[in-house]
């Protein structure tokens, strides 16, 4: 049996040292690794990278694992990593261990090419991976990128900031090997305005059926883009139709929830942007009543004035006080003159 050489967490500056290992490169798990200790499944592991140390690993054995029958986690901080996989196990989340990948800066480069399948698995075989990228860019190359893959594997890919590039022909959420209904893949795109690119002809992405919890998801005021090369309006929208995107974790057929763009022959999806309501920013009493301003209005728009007594009333039942209309810039002013005497008032806008 081959053995196995485990390194830990990566904090990296840049260097242009290249190495090859003498066995495989397995980060956290038993898989026969000798480090820390033979037979700890629980080991998660952290490692700081000194400046000479090697940003380009290539190990002999072939295999580049993280989490694999164990626990294991790489997080990159800064400075320049490239991964070189030359046998089939560019994993994340391998035989019921746990692998966690971080990007929080600088640039990753993971090549899961140098073997016939060229597979990258996140979350494969009763396992769980997580992807996260926060910063920087991570390049992936390989043939297939399946997420959530056999019987209870759960592969998460999370975009919440930085630039992450694929070059894979084939894209499976949950779809990949035997899954079941414990089998579950995740793209998430987080608040942040992350980018997923998809580099290559891309016919589909597959979506498991068995159900599982498969899906691309969107949080609230999620920048994040979703980017396929040669895709159209039609092909995403066909995604949202069959109930395979979802906000917050809801899954959503409304296609008005989404915006779709293209740049040189790629397709752009992400959230519609939301405009922000009209809003008061001043409020002045005069000889002559009450001043009212305010701006974010739709140029030269009509809207009304509402008011009541009882903020807790619905819309419907305060009064409508005049009509106005907002200026070329959105902004609005008006004045109102209550009663003498008169009860506590509050206001609002109404759109047309």
């Amino acid at each position: 049996m081959k053995k196995r050489t485990s390194i830990r967490c990566l904090t990296l500056v840049a260097a242009s040292v290249a190495q090859t290992c003498r066995a495989d490169l397995i980060i956290g798990g038993t898989d026969n690794a000798t480090w820390p200790n033979p037979g700890d499944a629980n080991a998660i592991m952290s490692y700081t990278v000194a400046p000479t140390d090697p940003t380009t690993v290539s190990p002999a054995g072939g295999y580049v694992r993280i989490g694999s029958s164990g626990t294991g986690s790489l997080d990159m901080i800064s400075g320049t990593l490239t991964l070189d996989c030359t046998a089939y196990g560019a994993i994340v989340g391998q035989a019921s261990g746990n692998g966690t990948l971080t990007v929080d800066g600088g640039a990753l480069t993971w090549n899961a090419t140098g073997y016939a399948e060229q597979y990258f698995f996140i979350g494969n075989s009763s396992s769980t991976g997580v992807v996260t990228v926060n910063r920087g860019t991570f390049a992936l190359n390989a043939n297939s990128l399946l997420i959530g893959r056999d019987p209870a594997g759960i592969g998460v890919l999370n975009i919440n900031g930085g630039v992450t590039t694929c070059n894979a022909g084939t894209v499976g959420l949950g779809s990949g090997g035997s899954p079941d209904a414990t089998t579950s893949g995740t793209i998430n795109f987080g608040a942040g305005d992350g980018v997923l690119n998809f580099t290559a002809t891309l016919p589909a992405i597959t979506f498991g059926t068995s159900g599982g919890a498969n899906h691309i998801n969107f949080q609230s005021g999620s920048g994040g883009k979703l980017e396929i090369q040669g895709w159209t309006q039609s092909q995403f929208a066909a995604l949202v139709a069959a109930g395979d995107i979802r906000t917050n974790g809801v899954t959503t057929t409304d296609p008005a929830l989404f915006a779709y763009s293209s740049s040189n022959g790629t397709g752009i999806f992400g959230l519609a942007a939301t405009a922000s309501p009209p809003s008061f920013g001043r409020i002045q009493a005069t000889a002559n009543g009450l001043v009212m301003s305010g701006s974010g209005g739709t140029a030269n728009a009509v809207y009304y004035l509402l008011s009541a007594t009882n903020l807790a009333l619905t819309q419907a039942s305060w009064t409508r006080v005049l009509t106005n209309q907002f200026d070329g810039g959105g902004n609005f002013a008006f004045t109102n003159a209550p009663a003498t005497n008169a009860a506590q008032s509050f206001y609002r806008l109404q759109l047309q």
